[in-house]
């Protein structure tokens, strides 16, 4: 009886992580959703583009801008890439109801397609049946051009974002518009200005919420994370310096710009460091976190000591080489010594004129 009972409570387990899958429906619709393409061209080598809620419509061969009908026109001999960021369930290709096109030629063309292709007069529908699958390409029907009334997308709805974080034992982390929990095993960490350094003014640990557009230092092992979407807006922190963008762009604001890598001069060591040449601006990675500091010239890297996670300390003022400098007894100096000192540098003692 009792094994009957772990059976039963087994079974409405599973139920219950069926049921509590969600899918969600994206649909493109040509008046409103347009790629950045103005005209067709045949010779050009970059493909026609829409992107909308992480999913990505391409064509080698297409026109997503016509206005009169609004339509999607994909030529002939075309190829048409559906990706998402998450799982593809299923795809819907609606024909433009004047046109003189039909689908027909689509099985055929798309007969060693995964998944399951069925063909109607005026619609084309792809199921998945491989719970990986998140690119289709079809190939579109020699012969003629097909005219898309609207293109219906359906995907397995994300309910968080992983992030992965390398053998240093850091990243960083930005989403403008989600606000999401700290998974167990991270912390991730604001900074902000106090004196000649950067000090941790908000750390969130394992089941808090990071709020939306909150530029973040991760800390944990080496390994792929989710964070989970939050209903909570989340504790937002006091001076935080850290910014980010949900694209790949240019970093903005005024100040030095900065980005987290391994110190050049000492593998063991992780900090802050210029992206580009005097701190001037540089192409930050998608969902990636950049520091900005206002009034720091002069300062070329802040380096994470001693592995301490609440503070990320100045490392030097010397903006032209990033020596490493020492005392003749042998202790090394945070930064470039006054003129006239003794030290030695690059195994070298001279003064410091």
């Amino acid at each position: 009886m009792n094994n009957l009972k772990c059976i039963i409570l087994l079974l409405f387990s599973v139920l219950g992580l069926f049921a509590n899958a969600e899918d969600e429906k994206i649909t493109f619709t040509p008046s409103v959703d347009k790629s950045t393409k103005t005209s067709h061209n045949t010779s050009k080598a970059e493909p026609d583009m829409m992107t909308k809620d992480g999913i990505t419509i391409s064509s080698s061969d297409a026109f997503f801008n016509v206005e009169n009908p609004s339509v999607y026109k994909i030529y002939d001999d075309a190829s048409l890439t559906i990706s998402a960021d998450t799982k593809l369930k299923e795809i819907v290709l609606y024909r433009y109801t004047q046109s003189g096109n039909e689908f027909e030629a689509y099985t055929k063309m798309n007969k060693d397609i995964p998944g399951k292709l069925s063909v109607e007069k005026n619609k084309v529908t792809w199921t998945a049946q491989s719970s990986t699958t998140n690119t289709i390409t079809f190939g579109i029907s020699y012969g003629g051009v097909v005219w898309v009334n609207s293109i219906e997308v359906t995907v397995e709805k994300k309910t968080g974002e992983e992030v992965t974080i390398s053998n240093l034992g850091y990243a960083t982390m930005y989403y403008g518009t989600k606000s999401l929990v700290v998974p167990s095993g991270i912390e991730a960490m604001t900074y902000t200005v106090s004196g000649n350094k950067l000090v941790c003014s908000k750390t969130y640990c394992a089941g808090e919420t990071i709020p939306q557009a909150t530029g973040v230092v991760l800390k944990g092992n080496a390994g792929t994370y989710t964070f989970n979407y939050s209903g909570e807006t989340g504790v937002a922190p006091s001076g935080n310096l850290l910014s980010g963008s949900d694209a790949e762009q240019a970093t903005s604001g005024a100040g030095l710009f900065y980005k987290l890598a391994q110190d050049p001069d000492n593998a063991q060591n992780v900090g802050f460091f210029w992206g580009a040449d005097n701190g001037g601006a540089f192409t930050n990675g998608a969902h990636k976190a950049y520091l900005c500091v206002p009034g720091s010239a002069g300062v070329r890297a802040f380096i994470l000591l001693n592995e301490e996670a609440t503070a990320i300390n100045k490392l030097s003022t010397d903006i032209l080489k990033h020596e490493t400098y020492y005392t003749l007894g042998g202790q090394q100096l945070s930064e470039k010594p006054a003129k006239g000192a003794v030290i030695v540098s690059k195994g070298k003692k001279f003064v410091v004129r």
